[in-house]
């Protein structure tokens, strides 16, 4: 009786043992799924003018097909994540623009709190670079499951003014998201915009693969600020004063 007891006492430290070391995930590839609530955005953007011969069809086209999708895979580690575009719904140019022109890529650089962004539009490419965005984070009980992870919800305010609601892992040990939303002990998953009709979450997680993202390298990039004006150039008369602040925060997205 002795050795049995020793030997199921062995058995319960090892599995204590155990139990202590987490397994701690630091890189893998992830799929997101971008939805965009296209049919709100555009009544949003054009007011009245959505009434407008140029813009009615297309307008009564989305009351059935309100969804716009975009497909990203993003690379990590613990210094940096590369997001790059691989599947998108080619729209008209304007309306997209309107919308929110699509990021080709996405490189966050966990290091130096720093963002870089490939941005296309018609024949143009444009490379930006900023600073990660600062959001005041206020954490909650809730929680959700996300292809198969446990994840924590968490409320966060952006630029003071945007709703955000999170859902990160604390099981993958990278402070990253997706759309340079980042900042929380874990790797957001799912993401939810209310005022922009926007949401993203993870369809599919392929965990510790070999791999090695690193920034754009671009001699030169543009700020936020000065891609903002190029656009605004474009645009012209094409939209009110009123509803450019709603089309340039679309622009970060």
């Amino acid at each position: 009786m002795k050795w049995l007891y020793f030997i199921l006492l062995l058995l319960t430290a090892s599995g204590n043992s155990k139990a202590q070391f987490k397994h701690i995930i630091q890189s893998g590839v992830i799929d997101f799924e971008f939805k965009i609530n296209r049919y709100e955005r555009v009544k949003e953007i054009l007011s009245d003018q959505a009434s407008f011969s140029k813009y009615r069809d297309f307008v009564l086209y989305l009351q059935n097909n309100k969804f716009l999708t975009r497909k990203y895979q993003m690379d990590f580690d613990k210094e940096y994540s590369n997001t790059r575009l691989t599947e998108k719904e080619n729209i008209q140019d304007l309306i997209d623009l309107l919308i929110g022109i699509p990021t080709a890529r996405i490189v966050q650089d966990f290091t130096q709190d720093s963002i870089y962004i490939e941005k296309k539009f018609s024949e143009e490419t444009f490379y930006l670079a900023e600073k990660v965005k600062k959001i005041t984070w206020k954490y909650t009980d809730e929680r959700m499951e996300i292809v198969g992870y446990e994840c924590r919800r968490v409320n966060g305010l952006l630029m003071d003014s945007i709703y955000i609601v999170a859902f990160y892992c604390p099981e993958i040990e990278v402070t990253g998201g997706p759309a340079g939303i980042s900042g929380l002990p874990g790797m957001i998953l799912g993401l939810s915009i209310p005022q922009e009709h926007i949401n993203i979450f993870a369809t599919k997680i392929d965990l510790d693969t070999a791999t090695q993202p690193r920034p754009i390298k671009k001699s030169k990039y543009l700020s936020t600020e000065q891609f903002e004006i190029h656009i605004k150039s474009i645009l012209g008369d094409r939209i009110t004063p009123e509803k450019w602040n709603m089309t340039k925060r679309a622009l970060n997205y």
